[in-house]
């Protein structure tokens, strides 16, 4: 539930804050922490993760966006296999050994 009110915030703000004329975020940072706590986290609930990721990126885009339904579903879908793409290649694909990385 923190997870996706944080991803809600983080949306919010950047829809907020960032909007261009043409009603496109110029940054999307909800997606970076969302994937990058889910990669860390040591025990995640995924289908409540999932659901509840969905909900707070279509409701930032109807409620900050002004977007309509259908095309808030679109973009939580794109944003949610977004973090799905990340969470699958960082998690479970290649495994950093976290906190010891170096660069």
């Amino acid at each position: 539930m923190l997870l996706a009110l944080a991803l809600f915030a983080c949306d919010s703000a950047a829809v907020v804050l960032t909007r261009t004329p043409g009603g496109i975020a110029l940054l999307w940072p909800g997606n970076a922490i969302v994937a990058a706590l889910l990669i860390r986290l040591p025990r995640v609930r995924w289908p409540s993760a999932a659901g509840l990721i969905l909900l707070a990126t279509y409701l930032a885009n109807t409620l900050f966006a002004h977007r309509p339904s259908a095309t808030s579903i679109l973009f939580a879908l794109i944003n949610g296999t977004e973090i799905a793409l990340m969470v699958v290649a960082f998690r479970f694909v290649r495994q950093y050994p976290y906190p010891h990385i170096t660069v």
